[in-house]
Order: structure tokens, then C-alpha cells, then sequence
């Protein structure tokens, strides 16, 4: 029998695995690579946000990913290209991990929602779209974190666990700065 936290490491490799081709190409490739690393270079540069890209003009008004990997960077001292990169590969993991909980959630056992979370990453957008240094890479794992946290609120015994709503909470008060059509379909699912 497996126990729960050798569950959740697994399911925590699996997400690593899943970057794996991301992390063999040691540079930006795609033009929205490209776009969304500008914007993180001038947000780490100047401190700023909302710089107009013309090959991606929206990308001023959403600069969650920007900030994320500019903080990453400045806290590590990693240089912006890898600290970017970490932030994808731990928004990854924890869409795998978001999915694990959904499901747990709604009332799967444990081995039942390791298979669903296993299911989810057998996606091709999970391997490959959702592995870029995007929007959705970030703002895609926030909206299940915050499906798990909300449906984990609601299904507390007698009262809302507070850790859920909360976690629900900032995730969904982060999203509208990452990502505009994730926080339009969250406010839809809700």
C-alpha cells in the first residue's frame, strides 16, 4: 500500500518528468517565448510593468508571470532566463498536483485520483503548450489550485475549511494579473 506522501512525490516526479523536453532547449524558442522574456527583462531591469510589445500588445496588461520570474530571480540570483523557467516547472508540478486534490476533493480515493491526475498529463497542451514560458503555464495550474481549494471550502464537514477558502481566495485574486481568458472561464465554472 502506498501511503500519501510517496503518492504525492510520485505525482510530484511525474510533473518534472513532464518539462523534461521543455528543459533540453536551453533558450527561448517561439515568438511568445521571446515576448513574455522581454517583459520579464524589462520588469527585472526597471522594476517596471506594462511595457507595450507590439508582437504581443495584451502582454502589458497581464504581467503576473513577468513579476514571478523577475522575484525569482532577485531572491536567488539565478539569472531571469533559468529563474523563468523554475517558474514554469513549479507551476507544472503543481497542476499536477492541483488535479491529484480536485479530485480527492469530490470524493475519489487516493489511488483513483493519482490515476485522474495521471490521465490529466497524458494531455499533449499539458506536455508541450502548457510547458512554455507563457501565460497559461502559470495561470492554467492557479485555476485548478483554485477549483481544489474551492470544492475542498464547500465540502468541509460543518464548517468551510479556512485554508482552502483562503488558498481559493488568492489564487483567485492573483489570476486576473497572469491571465485574462483563465480568469474569464473561472469566473464562468463559479
Amino acid at each position: 500500500k502506498v501511503d500519501a506522501v510517496v503518492r504525492t512525490c510520485a505525482l510530484a516526479g511525474i510533473g518534472l518528468f513532464g518539462m523534461i523536453p521543455r528543459l533540453m532547449h536551453a533558450r527561448p524558442s517561439g515568438s511568445d517565448e521571446f515576448v513574455h522574456l522581454r517583459q520579464a527583462m524589462e520588469a527585472f531591469l526597471s522594476g517596471e510593468v506594462g511595457h507595450t510589445v507590439y508582437m504581443l500588445p495584451i502582454s502589458k496588461e497581464f504581467f503576473g508571470l513577468h513579476q514571478a520570474a523577475s522575484a525569482i530571480a532577485r531572491m536567488t540570483g539565478l539569472p531571469l532566463w533559468p529563474a523563468g523557467l523554475l517558474v514554469v516547472v513549479l507551476a507544472h508540478v503543481l497542476s499536477v498536483l492541483a488535479v491529484y486534490q480536485l479530485i480527492r476533493f469530490v470524493g475519489v480515493p487516493a489511488p483513483g485520483s493519482a490515476v485522474g491526475a495521471v490521465v490529466y498529463t497524458l494531455n499533449p497542451s499539458w506536455m508541450y503548450f502548457n510547458a512554455a514560458f507563457s501565460y497559461e503555464s502559470l495561470a492554467l495550474p492557479l485555476v485548478l489550485l483554485c477549483l481544489a481549494a474551492a470544492v475542498g471550502a464547500a465540502r468541509g464537514a460543518d464548517k468551510p475549511r479556512w485554508r482552502s477558502l483562503a488558498t481559493a481566495m488568492m489564487c483567485g485574486a492573483a489570476l486576473p494579473i497572469i491571465h485574462h481568458l483563465s480568469t474569464i472561464i473561472l469566473v464562468l465554472i463559479f
